[in-house]
């Protein structure tokens, strides 16, 4: 036993894969394609020579030892070991302490397939980077419901969608957090929801000069006719649609008699009854309501997730509402169409909508109604 040791130590150290003679990149390259055994010591050689292998922040070892200092260009590393790392699993256990983005959005961007749907790729959300200077005069109702008091549908990733659009209207629409109302989950009920408006909004507002943003991720519904549209608050009722839930027209009449300087309003929701999965609000009702377009107050901006008789969507890969990921990667810049570092409600509704429809196959498709030229993001 003590001599086959001693032969696989001596095998093991002669192996030209764990020489000195290894460039950088060879370490890195061959991290994600060895045996295990080697990988231990490749890893340690990468530890030794203070290589990240092109991930930042990331760990290269079980001892989650942190390697940031060299980096080697990820785009520098071959396809097979980019396709390795879309996965990273070698006996079950991740080598990496996450799942590891970079990887996965190198395997995309060279159109990679590696066998793990590594070509359908969306990446996070990135709500941090601050590109606005903060304004005093803007004011933001933030709105996500995803599980709903009654027994309906739940709206799939809608909570995500408002907690991250929290931070984009920090830190892309400059504003303060103490001009953010957040109301999630059960938080968001009616009275919530309108004393936001008819108390927090009408006491912070300065006519003429307040701009106000309104977001709301969760469940709408119209009447029977179409005419009237909704949206649900936790504690609603699709079957009392009238009595426990808000009207779509009301809030916005109710906003616009405090003559804010301009309304802005994005609603990842849809009244057509169905919820963003499959299942219907209400089984008894129609299998689908056409919702008709409604008039606008003059000063607002309204983008809307999906034509009157289609549903809002998910998108599963990004863990958000399909509306609400692209709405908030165009506000990342993905939207600034002509590169002035300006973002219009032109160009982030074409953005919104070229991308939805892609994604929904032609079954959603994003609305814009009031001032397409008003400029929504501008960066430094």
């Amino acid at each position: 036993m003590r001599y086959l040791l001693v032969l696989f130590f001596a095998l093991s150290t002669a192996n030209p894969l764990l020489s000195k003679e290894l460039s950088d990149k060879e370490v890195c390259d061959k991290i994600f394609y060895s045996n295990m055994h080697q990988v231990d010591k490749l890893l340690n050689i990468a530890k030794q020579r203070n290589l990240s292998c092109g991930v930042v922040n990331n760990n290269v070892s079980s001892n989650k030892n942190s390697i940031n200092s060299r980096q080697i260009p990820v785009s520098d590393i071959s396809d097979k070991t980019v396709c390795k790392n879309a996965t990273v699993i070698f006996n079950g256990n991740k080598i990496w302490d996450k799942k590891n983005d970079v990887f996965v959005s190198e395997a995309y961007s060279r159109g990679l397939d590696c066998g793990v749907g590594a070509s359908i790729y969306f990446k996070k959300l990135n709500p941090s980077l601050s590109t606005k200077i903060k304004n005093p005069n803007i004011l933001a109702l933030v709105v996500g419901i995803e599980k709903y008091e009654s027994a309906i549908g739940n709206a799939i990733y809608a909570e995500n969608d408002s907690k991250v659009f929290k931070e984009f209207a920090k830190n892309k629409l400059g504003i303060f957090e103490h001009n953010i109302k957040y109301l999630v989950g059960s938080k968001a009920d009616e009275k919530a929801i309108l004393l936001s408006v008819k108390k927090w909004l009408r006491r912070s507002i300065k006519k003429g000069i307040t701009d106000i943003y309104i977001f709301f991720a969760g469940h709408g519904l119209a009447t029977d006719n179409g005419k009237d549209l909704f949206l649900l608050p936790y504690d609603g009722s699709p079957e009392l649609l009238q009595e426990t839930s808000i009207s779509r027209a009301k809030l916005f009449n109710d906003i616009s008699s405090e003559n804010p300087r301009s309304v802005t309003v994005f609603l990842d929701t849809c009244y057509s009854g169905t919820t963003r999965g499959t299942d219907m609000l209400i089984a008894s009702r129609p299998i689908f309501i056409a919702a008709k377009e409604q008039s606008i107050p003059n000063n607002f901006t309204v983008f809307s997730a999906a034509a009157g008789d289609q549903t809002s969507k998910p998108l599963e890969e990004a863990k958000h509402g399909m509306f609400s990921y692209f709405l908030m990667k165009g506000m990342e810049g993905d939207a600034d169409a002509n590169n002035d570092k300006k973002i219009t409600a032109r160009e982030l509704h074409a953005y919104v909508e070229q991308n939805v429809v892609q994604q929904s196959s032609g079954s959603q498709t994003p609305e814009l109604q009031g001032d397409a030229d008003r400029v929504l993001v501008q960066f430094n």
